[in-house]
């Protein structure tokens, strides 16, 4: 899992999402609440069949750190 397969998983659901870094805010940049949050990582889940800590909600704030929560859930 890398910050380009969760950029182009965000894209690919906000397509209006364009210059996306990895320090890019999920909610004062992307503009996702947490419903469309909760959504992105149900399909992350889904696809790496990995589970995310139930607080992971409250600690991401960029998309590096979800890449993080992803990375370490697959080891």
């Amino acid at each position: 899992m890398d910050y380009e397969k969760i950029k182009g998983l965000i894209e690919a659901h906000f397509p209006d999402a364009q210059g996306l870094t990895q320090k890019s805010s999920l909610t004062d940049d992307l503009g996702l609440n947490s419903v469309d949050l909760f959504s992105i990582i149900m399909e992350i889940e889904s696809i790496y069949d990995i589970e995310l800590p139930t607080d992971a909600i409250g600690r991401l704030e960029t998309i590096e750190d979800l890449v993080t929560e992803v990375r370490e859930a697959l080891q």
